[in-house]
């Protein structure tokens, strides 16, 4: 099949190519391979293979399968994507996501793209993130927000953690809260 993939010369072998990977993610009764998953992102748009990812670990019941899709969809984000698109959609994905897991998991993603490559997106994944904390009601999902913004380290956050440090009756919620104030 990579073969066939590699040697897609016309547009109707391309496209049957394409259909053929997609098909093969988004088949239930397979794990989805990462090698696979690679090679998808060459032949279709960075967001539609990500909400084919994301679709498929909606569809899924088995953990261990929907483990193995995270794992992919957060190689996607760091090695496939575009970093600045890549902190764009994964904003707009957390924003409709309700999944606690996968919200962590992006959460992650978003921190490690915007850690390691600090003039990009930063300020946009502050704004996203205070906005999330602010209506998010799951405290794991709270604490990998706030831990988050402290690793970020922008001054943008430190109003926002206190607001949330004031209203917050969870023990382990403030403890991450004044934890991230003081690495800021």
């Amino acid at each position: 099949l990579i073969a066939l993939i590699e040697l897609s010369t016309t547009q109707e072998v391309y496209k049957e190519t394409r259909q053929l990977l997609t098909e093969m993610i988004s088949n239930k009764k397979k794990v989805p391979d990462i090698y696979f998953t690679y090679k998808l992102f060459d032949f279709i748009d960075a967001e539609e293979g990500v909400i084919l990812l994301m679709n498929r670990y909606h569809e899924e019941s088995n953990n261990e399968i929907k483990n193995g899709i995270l794992h992919d969809i957060f190689y996607m984000f760091n090695d496939k994507i575009e970093k600045e698109k890549a902190v764009e959609l994964l904003i707009k994905y957390l924003k409709k996501e309700t999944d606690k897991d996968m919200k962590i998991k992006l959460i992650g993603i978003l921190a490690n793209i915007v850690k390691n490559n600090t003039m990009i997106g930063s300020d946009m994944a502050v704004d996203a993130l205070i906005e999330q904390l602010q209506k998010e009601t799951d405290n794991e999902v709270k604490i990998a927000i706030i831990k988050t913004l402290g690793n970020i380290r922008s001054d943008k956050a430190v109003d926002a953690l206190i607001e949330q440090l004031q209203k917050e009756t969870d023990k382990d919620v403030k403890i991450a809260i004044i934890n991230a104030l003081a690495s800021i």
